[in-house]
């Protein structure tokens, strides 16, 4: 399983991805993304779920954040 998240989403929980990561399961691959959002966007504001509605609009134009479109 591959789990992937960004430390600015407020939908999902990165704490639940660590849990899964810690649990010794060599088919479970996670990774949190710093400063991105739910929408796959930059975002370094701070993080609320009662400003996600403003935050998405604000993004919804920005490119994907350059840490998710990185290839190594």
């Amino acid at each position: 399983m591959l789990a992937i998240t960004g430390e600015e989403d407020v939908q999902a929980n990165a704490a639940d991805l660590q849990t899964m990561a810690g649990l010794g399961n060599d088919n479970i691959h996670c990774h949190i993304v710093k400063e991105m959002d739910h929408m796959l966007r930059q975002y370094t504001g701070e993080k609320s779920v009662l400003n996600v509605k403003k935050q998405y609009k604000k993004t919804n134009r920005q490119t994907y954040t350059p840490t998710a479109r990185r290839r190594d």
